[in-house]
């Protein structure tokens, strides 16, 4: 099993931290998913400790939509490794029950969490673009003339 954790970290022109998005996403297997489904195996997301926000870790991607902004670069780091700490004592726990029972099924690969920080911020979302009509226009006349320019350049040089 993987997790995939992505910080969507928006800086201001100098670099400096403004706000951040951490979302979560599970990779499993047809068997890990099968094998752990139905175990009531989760780990709370919450930044508050919120006890509605214990998620499953077959599908941690189900809380994204629920995430909410850090406005602390500490505060989110402090958040990754609650969660990423919360993860591997959940799958541990697992694994030693396996053990302790004698069972069948198969150990649980030790989670392993892959941290991405350098993607880039999420987009606001907007509902909808406010455009000058003109100016939109007479830019995308710009950009066929140039290209009209840089074809017939090629076609010249073949000739």
């Amino acid at each position: 099993m993987k997790i995939l954790i992505n910080k969507y970290i928006k800086r201001d022109e100098y670099g400096n931290f403004i706000s951040a998005k951490v979302l979560l996403h599970s990779l499993t297997t047809n068997d890990e998913m099968t094998q752990l489904g139905d175990k009531g195996l989760t780990v709370n997301l919450s930044k508050s400790g919120n006890p509605k926000c214990d998620t499953p870790i077959v599908y941690l991607q189900a809380h994204n939509d629920h995430a909410g902004t850090f406005v602390s670069n500490s505060l989110m780091d402090e958040y990754v490794r609650r969660v990423t700490l919360d993860l591997t004592h959940v799958v541990d726990n697992y694994n030693m029950e396996i053990e302790e029972t004698q069972s069948t099924e198969a150990r649980l690969e030790h989670v392993t969490t892959m941290h991405n920080d350098d993607l880039a911020p999420l987009p606001d979302d907007p509902k909808f673009i406010v455009a000058n009509m003109e100016m939109l226009a007479e830019m995308m006349a710009y950009m066929a003339e140039g290209i009209e320019i840089i074809y017939e350049d090629i076609e010249e040089d073949e000739e």
